[in-house]
């Protein structure tokens, strides 16, 4: 600490240029949170995915958009090890305006909280949405956003032609149930449910289909073992199925974005041998200057070592700094940035923090060694004749 005067002083002889360097590392720092604090969501995404959630789709639903009989449910429920089933359908469409989007599950509401236990909902709530066929239970993010209380009747402008020629569905609320704690790849909040039954029944077309079906085994362990029976249960028919477990199906899904982690880690790369070279070039600029100042504190008595601890102290204070303020940002800014991925609104994870700051403390060591080599190697009298 008696060195920290020296250190604060050799650190802002040059303010113009220390400022300007200590922003830029604050950017990058800005850059490398955001980035690994997307990379490190996508993890906890799969991570949190469950084993013992098997998705069932069809065999050629490359896209998403080839659809199952939903009569397929009688069939998996009687698969050895499955415990609940669900169908899956939905609706897309707007609330009152174009722009007001309302993704719409349509669910057995008998089995939909069963095949995804983490949600929670009063059990009252729960009960009035199984014994209305035209209510629907809403997320509560979806209900805060449009101002949606229980009793509030929803009519939806959808892309799903009704019977009666119609487009429009209304659908009354009878719950409010809320997401899970953490990342999810699923942003469950901003979620309508309604019953599949009334919707299927309501339909002009696609009449007894879904797009997947949901189901949940005893065991996680015997989760592959499980879909590889429900798709014997359809091999060589009509409908053949492709079953993945939760944990598969977000990684597949992530996989078709791209290699994010080598696209993150290449930035990151990228920004930090910049950072290298800007910092270290900052560094030895600012030893060359002091270089007589730096020999007249080793002729009364600093020795080597306290010398190149203060040239070394001031890359730490300046890099460090930095780097903390810069984190520090990125964890504020990163639950609003509503990124298009999952995990929307989750905190930046703290691995993301600890590892920012041991890169920073590695940006500085290594930009400072050459410089803090020179002046331990330095002689007074070479010094003080500038050689």
């Amino acid at each position: 600490m008696k060195f920290l005067p020296l250190i604060c002083t050799g650190l802002w002889r040059k303010p113009l240029r220390t400022t300007l360097t200590f922003l830029t590392i604050v950017t990058a720092f800005i850059l490398f949170g955001l980035l690994q604090g997307v990379s490190a969501t996508f993890d906890q995404v799969v991570a949190l995915s469950h084993l013992d959630r098997l998705f069932v789709l069809s065999r050629l639903n490359d896209n998403g958009d080839v659809p199952l009989p939903v009569g397929h449910l009688v069939r998996i429920r009687e698969v050895p090890g499955i415990v609940h089933a669900t169908p899956l359908g939905g609706l897309g469409g707007y609330y009152r305006e174009p722009g007001n989007l309302v993704t719409v599950w349509a669910a057995d509401p008998g089995s939909f909280f069963d095949v995804f236990s983490e949600l929670k909902i009063p059990a009252e709530q729960a009960a009035a949405w199984r014994q209305n066929r035209a209510s629907a239970i809403v997320g509560d993010g979806l209900a805060a956003k449009y101002g949606w209380k229980i009793g509030d009747r929803v009519p939806l402008r959808t892309g799903t032609p009704r019977r009666d020629g119609t487009s429009d569905w209304a659908f009354d609320i009878v719950g409010i149930f809320s997401k899970p704690n953490g990342p999810s790849f699923i942003d469950f909040s901003m979620r309508m449910v309604v019953q599949y039954a009334y919707v299927d029944e309501g339909r002009a077309s696609d009449r007894g289909s879904v797009l997947v079906l949901v189901a949940t085994t005893a065991d996680p362990a015997a989760a592959p073992a499980v879909a590889a029976a429900i798709d014997r249960q359809f091999a060589n028919s009509s409908d053949e199925t492709e079953t993945r477990s939760e944990k598969d199906y977000v990684a597949n899904a992530l996989a078709q974005l791209g290699n994010i982690k080598l696209f993150v880690t290449a930035i990151v790369l990228a920004v930090f041998f910049t950072l290298l070279f800007l910092t270290g070039n900052t560094v030895a600029q600012s030893v060359n200057e002091r270089t007589s100042e730096l020999a007249i504190m080793k002729s009364i008595g600093f020795s080597n070592l306290a010398v190149q601890g203060i040239v070394v102290g001031e890359t730490l204070i300046l890099c460090v700094s930095a780097a903390v303020l810069g984190l520090i940002a990125a964890a504020l800014l990163y639950p609003s940035l509503e990124i298009i991925a999952p995990g929307v609104g989750v905190p930046l994870a703290p691995s993301v923090i600890a590892w920012g700051v041991i890169a920073a403390v590695a940006l500085a060591l290594t930009t400072a060694l050459l410089p803090a080599r020179r002046v331990g190697r330095m002689t007074i009298t070479d010094a003080l004749a500038d050689r």
